[in-house]
């Protein structure tokens, strides 16, 4: 066990268990859309120029998402697994979550190297968490990260599956396919090809107790990651490829509702997260959106 892996993640679980501090309401998303909304414009003029100059159309890109690209993002690129920092807001953002039960059992899908997981499961002891990733190099890093956490109570089960697969099985590897009241997606459809966000949803809906819940946050349309790209980065509407060749989707509020209604949930929570962040150092004010959602299969649980 590495000793300075397991201070940062005891650290980071004490603090998130004292007082956690939850923004999402720093500035009105109306009132960005009515500046971000020209930039968006112009970034979508001179994706086109260029698409055009090399005869290519920006709405029809070669998105692949493949798990190549992720498995060099964590297995190379970022191998000590700490790109991401521990999700220390989940419980104040997810009350569901809080809950302590004799066995609240979740499914995350996309866990990467643990940064949602293993939060969870130092402020909830009673949550056990299935940790997906189709990306072998994330599972490793997640391992590595939850012994660092002093986590081997048996709560954290990590699995390869791929969601995107409409026939994967996340419990082909397991004696008992345990009944799931949650699954958590954070910020993992937007790095999803568009077409295949549907089978995302449906695979959710399909492994959801009747009742249960996906608890969602994502990028939101109008982010300032979203403004900053460059017009060649654009692939299509709403849609961009990163520097690492990964794939970057920014929703919009409407539009998840009628997605995951069609996949058969109910919204019961659904808004723009606003957040304002402030570099000092670099006297920078950075406004993020986020979409945040919670989700019931048709049915009685919670």
């Amino acid at each position: 066990m590495s000793v300075g892996g397991l201070r940062s993640w005891t650290v980071a679980a004490s603090r998130a268990e004292s007082s956690v501090q939850y923004f999402s309401k720093d500035f009105d998303w109306t009132h960005l859309r009515s500046r971000a909304q020209p930039m968006l414009e112009v970034q979508r003029s001179k994706a086109l120029a260029i698409a055009l100059a090399n005869e290519k159309d920006v709405e029809a890109p070669q998105t692949d998402a493949s798990a190549q690209r992720w498995e060099a993002f964590h297995g190379q690129l970022h191998a000590t697994g700490r790109f991401f920092r521990p999700r220390r807001y989940l419980l104040a953002a997810f009350n569901d979550l809080r809950r302590e039960v004799p066995s609240l059992r979740v499914l995350e899908l996309g866990c990467g190297s643990g940064s949602a997981a293993i939060p969870l499961l130092q402020q909830n002891r009673t949550v056990t968490v299935y940790a997906a990733d189709f990306c072998k190099a994330a599972l490793e890093a997640a391992e590595r990260n939850a012994e660092d956490a002093g986590i081997h109570d048996g709560r954290f089960v990590p699995l390869i599956y791929d969601p995107t697969d409409p026939n994967g099985d996340p419990w082909r590897n397991l004696e008992v396919k345990p009944k799931l009241d949650g699954i958590t997606m954070l910020f993992m459809l937007s790095a999803v090809r568009p077409k295949d966000m549907k089978i995302v949803l449906e695979s959710a809906n399909r492994l959801l107790m009747p009742g249960g819940k996906v608890f969602f946050r994502d990028y939101g349309l109008y982010d300032l990651t979203q403004l900053r790209f460059p017009p060649e980065s654009m692939l299509g509407e709403k849609l961009y490829r990163r520097q690492d060749g990964t794939l970057a989707y920014f929703f919009e509020v409407e539009e998840l509702r009628a997605m995951f209604e069609e996949a058969g949930f109910v919204p019961e929570e659904l808004d723009y997260c606003c957040v304002r962040q402030r570099n000092r150092k670099r006297q920078l004010i950075m406004d993020r959106v986020f979409v945040h959602g919670v989700f019931r299969k048709k049915g009685t649980l919670f």
